[in-house]
């Protein structure tokens, strides 16, 4: 009677021993997630590369700045500070006439400044002749 006794003893101390384990591994597990899972102002990747995302509070994925030497344009992506855009204006060779930035990025003539008018032959603005007054 003693020997079956024992082996009752011993078969009840496994299965607690076993019922432990596994509720340490679910809490551990548990643990584990929350303190390594997802949290409102991690990093997270967007459709940007040059720009940064972070978690929100709801854990969506949200743009949170440009990164250093880029700015957000009007087309709300983040694009190189300083870069040419079709339409910009920009610096020609001649001081008298207006440029600006084409489809290829160059900076292309557009008009003469006010006083002056496009001369073909020489390809560039020229000071427009002064008529005397017939005061």
């Amino acid at each position: 009677m003693a020997r079956g006794d024992s082996d009752n003893t011993t078969i009840i101390i496994l299965i607690m021993l076993c019922v432990m384990c596994s509720i340490s591994s679910v809490f551990g597990g548990a643990g584990i997630y929350l303190y390594l899972g997802k949290k409102n102002g991690d990093p997270c990747e967007g459709d940007d590369e040059n720009a940064e995302y972070a978690l929100d509070k709801d854990l969506k994925c949200r743009f949170t700045k440009c990164n250093t030497g880029y700015k957000l344009d009007e087309n709300a992506v983040c694009s190189p500070i300083g870069q040419k855009k079709s339409g910009d204006i920009c610096q020609g060779r001649y001081d008298n006439a207006m440029y600006e930035v084409g489809e290829d990025l160059n900076c292309d003539f557009v008009q003469c400044m006010d006083g002056y008018s496009f001369n073909d032959d020489e390809r560039m603005c020229e000071v427009d002749e002064v008529l005397p007054d017939d005061a």
